[in-house]
């Protein structure tokens, strides 16, 4: 299972709409899957960078861990399933966002990428500073603890 850290940017957004995924998020990929990844939109407005095997786990957990019965439980697969894009990493280490998760992310010519443990996520520089800014250290040092 992959180990993303770091963060990383701002990273260049070209016109196409193609970043450069960090050597160190890139490298964390298992060997299978160095050339796929899966972008999805994401909690607290960024979007999520998965292996597609990670990707599958994550959505089995979520389709038996409630009843399809549940409305919450369909509005939640349907919100990652429904945002999910397969798309490739070519031999420069690009990826190309489509356009539409761009502008859920609100990310236009610049994009912050960060390691989250099992997945990556990128970020609008702005809002991630804006988010990291409003983290209390102490509260986030508390919740570790309950680990």
């Amino acid at each position: 299972m992959p180990s993303f850290s770091g963060e990383h940017g701002p990273i260049p957004v070209d016109p196409k709409g193609r970043i450069i995924l960090p050597r160190k998020i890139r490298g964390e990929f298992p060997p299978e899957a160095r050339d796929t990844c899966i972008i999805s939109a994401w909690m607290d407005g960024c979007l999520a960078v998965f292996d597609p095997h990670t990707w599958k786990e994550f959505i089995v957990k979520i389709q038996t861990s409630g009843s399809i019965s549940d409305p919450n439980h369909r509005m939640l697969l349907r919100y990652f399933n429904a945002s999910a894009e397969t798309v490739n990493i070519d031999s420069q280490g690009r990826i190309s966002i489509p356009k539409k998760l761009l502008e859920k992310a609100r990310i236009t010519d610049k994009a912050t990428v960060i390691g989250s443990g099992d997945y990556a996520e990128i970020w609008k520089p702005e809002l991630y500073e804006q988010f990291m800014g409003n983290i209390d250290p102490e509260k986030a040092i508390a919740q570790a603890n309950m680990y």
